[in-house]
Formats: structure tokens, sequence, C-alpha cells
């Protein structure tokens, strides 16, 4: 209920001085503008409104998104504009500092077989990216049926706007109502800002992930239980703050088993940001030793974070 009702408040916070330093920077540029307001997402977003009660279309938008950005050092796209009643209004949003390569491979454990584990990729409208990684108890079609059940339901909850402990705990109790049978899937996530690059990385029962920054390679492992034991759910939540060119990997446990060296080794000699090949290099490389040490399903997500080019 908090998470429908922060999308029903405005979370917003006003700067009123900022406001009227904008304004009359304006002002001296010959800009004119019946009101000027500055605001804060809750997600640190900037969003500066400009309202014209007549002659919006007199505005010369180019001139004042240059203008707003010297003056406040962030980047700005082109404005979105509202025609009302009695008044226009045009909305300049901060452009994200950051974006997210995503890439995925999956190789099941039977030949021809169907893949106990499921992916799916969220982009949120605060400016958060998500990726969602579940393995289904056992491999086949049975493990199939509950990872999609948990990454398509996380994926429609965070849609929309629930935060991802809400949707974890929504989930859980999914699984547990689904039928008489019994229904476990470990659910791992990732949220990524785009405006902070401050991540949270959310684990029900997962494998171990990656984190590679520079020359070195942090393993973020945690322990916690599956979705679909028990009616309150204890998952783990790691925070991190990720600079441009860090690499995550989300993996299944079917990845994980035996020593996990081999892994570092390979995310740091990595030197592309094509996050599929990376994905498929590792889960190939997984499946060789798969047979002798697990026998499970093979999943890989590889997420690479990347400054947004500055416009000309």
């Amino acid at each position: 209920m908090n998470d429908l009702a922060d999308q029903v408040a405005d979370s917003r916070i006003a700067d009123n001085g900022r406001a009227r330093t904008l304004k009359n920077a304006l002002s001296e540029h010959g800009i004119e503008v019946d009101c000027l307001q500055y605001f804060t997402a809750a997600n640190g977003r900037v969003s500066i409104e400009i309202t014209m009660l007549d002659d919006l279309l007199s505005l010369d938008n180019e001139k004042i998104r240059r203008i707003l950005s010297r003056m406040t050092g962030l980047r700005f796209d082109l404005p979105e504009i509202a025609v009302l009643e009695l008044r226009s209004v045009e909305t300049f949003y901060e452009q994200a500092a950051f974006s997210v390569l995503f890439g995925q491979a999956q190789i099941p454990y039977a030949q021809s077989g169907v893949c106990g584990d499921s992916v799916c990729f969220v982009t949120g409208a605060d400016g958060t990216r998500f990726a969602v990684l579940s393995d289904g108890m056992g491999t086949g079609a049975r493990a199939a049926v509950d990872s999609e059940l948990a990454a398509a339901l996380t994926q429609r909850l965070l849609l929309g706007g629930f935060s991802f402990p809400c949707a974890l705990q929504l989930v859980n109790s999914a699984l547990l109502v689904k039928s008489t049978d019994e229904s476990i899937a470990t659910l791992d996530g990732v949220a990524v800002n785009l405006y902070s690059a401050h991540a949270s990385f959310f684990k029900a029962g997962a494998a171990a992930s990656f984190l590679r920054r520079g020359n070195s390679v942090h393993i973020i492992e945690e322990a916690s239980m599956p979705l679909g034991i028990l009616r309150e759910l204890d998952f783990s939540v790691f925070e991190a703050e990720l600079q441009a060119g860090d690499i995550v990997l989300l993996v299944s446990d079917g990845v994980t088993a035996g020593d996990c060296g081999w892994m570092s080794d390979e995310l740091l000699a990595w030197s592309t940001n094509n996050m599929d090949d990376l994905a498929k290099h590792i889960a190939s490389l997984a499946s060789l030793r798969a047979d002798a040490l697990s026998g499970d399903d093979i999943s890989v997500v590889a997420v690479k974070i990347t400054a947004t080019k500055a416009d000309k």
C-alpha cells in the first residue's frame, strides 16, 4: 500500500530559490515566462516546469535548454508540452547520466529441452532499470512454470510502480497459493538508478552474483530463502554505488557449481560492450562443467553500466 500511495502522492521536492534564479537568468536572455518551478524527484531526477498563460509557441526551447543546462550543470531533454484549458506547461526533464547494456544466455540441462530458468528486463518509469533472473526448482518444464510465474509477475509489478521488496513479497504469496503442489523458485534481481548509478541487489535463495570494477571482481553472496516456502519472505539486499564500465553478472546455480574462480578470470579478460556475447561465453564455459558438477539448467544475465554521451 505504501508503494501505491507513493504513486498517488507527489514525491517531488520544489526548490523555490533555484526556480527564481533560473527565471531571472531566462529574463536576462530576453525570455520571459509566467512561472518556472524546479523539482527534484525521489530518485534524484530534476525537472523544470515552465508555465505560460499564452504564446507558448514563441519560446525558443533549444535556447532555454542550453541556458538551463549551463546554469544547473545538468543535461536536459527537449520539453514535454501539455496544453491545458487556461495555460500551457512544458517540462524539461534531466537526461540520465548513465545507461545500461543487457545481455542474456540460457542452456537447458536436457538437450533440446526446456530451460527451467526465466529472465526479464524492466524499464521503470522513474529512471530505474531492472534485471531479473528466476530459477525454478529442478529442471525442465516443471521448473519453467514456477520460474516464469515468478519472473513475469515481478516484471508486471515493477512496471506497475511497485518496489522490488514489495514485488518479492507478492510473488512469494502467489507461489504459496498457486496450487496444492509445492512451487519453489529463486529470484535474483538488480535495480540500477540511471541518474546516480546506485544499484540494489535483491536475492531470494539465488546464487552468487559477480561485479567487475577495473581490475577486480567482487562476489555478492548473501544467505536467503527461495520464494514459495515461508509466508514471511526473508530476502537479502546488497547496495552498491556503480561506475561507468562496471559489469554485473547474475547467474543460476547451474553456473556456480564448483570453483567460481574461472568466472572472475573471464570477466577480467572481457573487453567489449556486447553483453549478449559475454553471457553466451560464460554460459558455454559453464556448460562444459555442468554434467560433472551440477546437472542443472544454465542461465547468465550480463549488465554493463555506461556513461550517457553528452549532447553536442
